[in-house]
């Protein structure tokens, strides 16, 4: 293959209607505005969220995020409405305003997952829900090509939530209100050391 000098289609979305994309280190997710997810590129760490490790050069979609089946409800599935890239995991609110986060299992960058020290890595190649958070309108991830990685959270009422290397599941980023500060987008780089 040739390199690039100017941007192309990607053929293979031209008959979505993409609203948002988001790259990791060597891959990508977009999210079409039928809440709908696609993702190419590298996936040594599952980050393509496609229940493997190989490597896709084409988009593929992902499978629809998965509410986990209780005795009360069967499994179901809802439709993305924001995701983010970190460098080598995702994650993704759905419409119904849960999050999912899949990929990151390279070093320590599977606690930025928000799952706690679960490594399972087969599991780590799909989206899962992440337990006990709700409301969320934004998502944001960082992280490095070493490893290091971060995740955010902003749910409606303004509160952000934040996970990295440590501590290992989502917490408050300050003792914040929606009284005293609104967070309406957020964007995450590789995590510093001296404030997660």
């Amino acid at each position: 293959s040739q390199d690039e000098l100017a941007p192309q289609p990607v053929q293979a979305l031209k008959k979505q209607r993409i609203k948002h994309i988001s790259c990791g280190w060597a891959f990508t997710v977009a999210l079409s505005h039928s809440g709908e997810l696609f993702s190419w590129g590298e996936n040594k760490h599952g980050q393509l969220g496609l229940g493997d490790t190989k490597d896709r050069f084409l988009p593929v979609m992902i499978d629809a995020l998965q509410l986990p089946r209780t005795r009360d409800r069967p499994e179901r599935t809802v439709k993305a409405l924001n995701v983010s890239c970190g460098g080598r995991h995702v994650v993704a609110v759905g419409t119904n305003g849960r999050v999912f986060t899949w990929g990151g299992v390279h070093r320590s960058a599977f606690l930025a997952l928000g799952h706690g020290a679960d490594r399972n890595i087969e599991v780590r190649q799909q989206a899962r829900l992440v337990p006990g958070i709700g409301n969320a309108v934004h998502v944001a991830a960082g992280g490095t090509r070493d490893g290091a990685a971060s995740s955010l959270v902003v749910r409606a009422d303004g509160a952000v939530l934040a996970a990295s290397n440590e501590p290992n599941i989502f917490r408050p980023v300050l003792p914040l209100t929606a009284a005293t500060v609104w967070a309406a987008f957020s964007s995450c780089g590789p995590p510093s050391r001296k404030t997660m």
